[in-house]
């Protein structure tokens, strides 16, 4: 079993090397999911020959690893299926419930539905474009305000030591 967890753990490093963490966001999973390529052709790490060499790294038939990678991506995306694939950062969402005028619960559930956040705004009445301008408008406030915090902390300082002016 712990040769299994090292296999599949260098397994999951390689792709990440390799196609560029495409793993992680879910590009790779559904190549893999199908059958895989003839021996030689292309895969989804860019071509089977990674994949041999990696099996023969490990002292393994290159099938074996492949299965065990399909058999890890299958696992990943059934759990995936629960939880959305791409989870916004937080102020975006804390703006997002401001400017839609809807609950956070119900931002949650709409985006554990699949849904993107631009379609959750037409659905509430807001077009993308208009939607994009919010957001960017109210995410320069935020930066604005904490601009203006670290600019008032930094002037309401006591100075401990007297600074010499400058030559100008």
């Amino acid at each position: 079993m712990a040769c299994i967890a090292r296999l599949l753990a260098v397994a999951a490093l390689a792709a990440l090397a390799v196609g560029g963490g495409g793993v992680w966001r879910g590009t790779i999973p559904s190549v893999w999911a199908q059958d895989r390529p003839q021996q030689g052709a292309p895969g989804p790490f860019g071509n089977d020959e990674f994949v041999g060499r990696l099996a023969q790294r490990l002292g393994i038939p290159t099938e074996q690893l492949a299965t065990a990678i399909q058999q890890t991506v299958r696992e990943t995306d059934a759990r995936a299926g629960s939880r959305p694939a791409f989870i916004p950062p937080e102020p975006v969402l804390r703006l997002s419930v401001q400017i839609l005028g809807i609950e956070p619960d119900a931002l949650g559930q709409e985006l554990q539905q699949g849904k993107s956040l631009a379609q959750i705004a037409a659905e509430h009445g807001v077009g993308p474009d208009a939607y994009a301008d919010a957001l960017v408008q109210a995410m320069e406030q935020l930066r604005v305000e904490q601009m203006r915090l670290q600019v008032r902390e930094l002037i309401d300082k006591p100075i401990q030591q007297a600074v010499p002016p400058t030559d100008r």
